[in-house]
């Protein structure tokens, strides 16, 4: 199950209905998001799980951008609450189709379709948001695996298209990374292949620092504050 501490007890933020549950972020205002179970089933037979904002004791299921038996997850929140994450919007075949999205004032939004047109894009997950009206995540430019930066003007994603930020790759690396964290000044962590293997960069003003390794050949970057400090896995 999912949980909340705070005062020195755990909460157990409980389900939609299913089995189990997933917390992965939470705000100021101790609103938490995650993945419930909804107790029904998937195209495959499988448990279905789905994106919630959980607050005092309520949890709300976000929905997904396809059907309800299919699966969506959340990974991020801002203050005002809204919400970023991955939703499957169909089974076709072996492969379940995927997209990026922001929830805020009670609808979903396929991130795609506030993409500018003739983007090229095809954004696969959001991993988090800050509250200038930006988020990051990973999705698939030109065939290959790239993180980005997506920017609504005015914060409010409901209004219309926003700009995105190829983040391009480490040098001399493989052509592929993942953005996993944002701060309220835009710079981004994430990693990205270079030529050994998985390294943690900071991106800021549009350049990709390579943070090294603690002396192994790996490592990656989960979150960063708006002093810049970064913290991962080495």
């Amino acid at each position: 199950r999912g949980f909340l501490w705070e005062n020195g007890a755990m909460i157990d933020v409980g389900t939609l209905g299913g089995t189990f549950s997933a917390a992965r972020d939470l705000n100021n205002a101790g609103q938490v998001v995650g993945e419930a179970g909804t107790g029904g089933l998937d195209q495959r037979g499988q448990p279905v799980s789905h994106a919630f904002r959980w607050q005092n004791g309520v949890m709300t299921d976000l929905g997904t951008l396809g059907s309800a038996y299919d699966n969506s997850r959340a990974f991020g929140i801002s203050s005002t609450g809204q919400v970023v994450g991955q939703s499957f919007t169909a089974f076709d075949a072996s492969n379940w189709l995927q997209a990026a999205f922001v929830w805020e004032n009670g609808v979903m939004y396929d991130l795609n379709s506030l993409l500018p047109a003739g983007s090229g894009w095809a954004l696969h997950y959001a991993n988090a948001i800050n509250d200038s009206g930006q988020l990051v995540g990973n999705g698939v430019i030109n065939g290959v695996q790239h993180g980005f930066l997506f920017t609504d003007p005015d914060g409010v994603f409901a209004n219309g298209v926003g700009t995105i930020i190829d983040l391009g790759d480490l040098p001399g690396g493989l052509n592929a990374s993942a953005a996993s964290a944002v701060n309220g000044s835009g710079q981004v962590a994430g990693a990205s292949w270079t030529s050994n293997d998985l390294h943690a960069f900071r991106y800021s003003s549009g350049q990709m620092l390579d943070l090294g390794t603690l002396g192994g050949s790996r490592s990656e970057a989960g979150d960063i504050n708006d002093a810049g400090q970064i913290v991962g896995y080495s």
